[in-house]
């Protein structure tokens, strides 16, 4: 299991242009799978409640949204403040938060190629058994968050979609015997600044876009995704 420590999350949020840092962003504080945020609609966000609700998901290598990949996986998280105030930033322009070139979901493949891998290549250390960092590797990322602020195994289950606290417990025993404590708050205010120092809002640039260059090579490659990997059964 390759899991992003803290100054990694800054570095990558740093480097992603525009709406880039912010997808990366709510992935780090949410755990949320390719599928579910390639699939995260603006009417899945409760900014009454503080709840992002996940209801459906577009794996990478499929074209539209279908049902979690478990019962668990439909879930409620909580919405972290960072969160709340890096989408209430971004203009809502149709229905999906994070889409493609065309409206549609994001291609995976074509965010691998030109936006995951560019920006994990600024990383100093991005192997971990000879493997680079994967997008995937965020969700571990949030894992080791939530029990790095001290929060129960049930909690950290719930937040993640997981089948049961035993499955979770067993996946993360590593974080757990290495006790390792953060400051939340602290955490998140490095976080969210490290959003807007590296995202859309220091930028000018508050409206997500894909670079022209990109735009045609997105469509093009819509039909030649990259299949998930293992890790994606996490």
């Amino acid at each position: 299991m390759r899991t992003v420590d803290l100054d990694e999350m800054l570095i990558l949020v740093k480097s992603l242009p525009g709406r880039w840092s912010t997808l990366a962003l709510v992935a780090v504080l949410t755990g949320v799978r390719w599928g579910e945020i390639a699939s995260l609609e603006w009417s899945d966000v409760d900014f009454e409640t503080g709840k992002i609700n996940v209801r459906k998901a577009t794996p990478a290598g499929t074209k539209g949204a279908q049902d979690p990949k478990s019962l668990t996986s439909h879930r409620s998280i909580d919405l972290l403040w960072p969160i709340r105030q890096a989408l209430l930033d971004m203009p809502q322009r149709g229905r999906l938060i994070f889409p493609g070139a065309r409206g549609g979901p994001l291609n995976h493949g074509w965010f691998n190629r030109r936006i995951w891998l560019p920006a994990a290549r600024t990383l100093q250390n991005t192997q971990a058994q000879g493997r680079p960092l994967r997008f995937h590797d965020l969700r571990h990322g949030f894992a080791s968050l939530l029990l790095a602020w001290g929060e129960p195994i049930l909690y950290v289950s719930q937040q993640l979609g997981h089948s049961s606290a035993a499955f979770t417990l067993s996946t993360y025993t590593h974080l757990i015997q290495q006790g390792r404590r953060l400051d939340k708050d602290e955490i998140l205010q490095r976080l969210f600044e490290a959003t807007n120092s590296g995202g859309a809002q220091a930028k000018g640039d508050r409206a997500p876009r894909v670079p022209q260059n990109a735009v045609a090579q997105e469509s093009r490659t819509a039909e030649t995704q990259v299949k998930p990997g293992a890790g994606d059964r996490i």
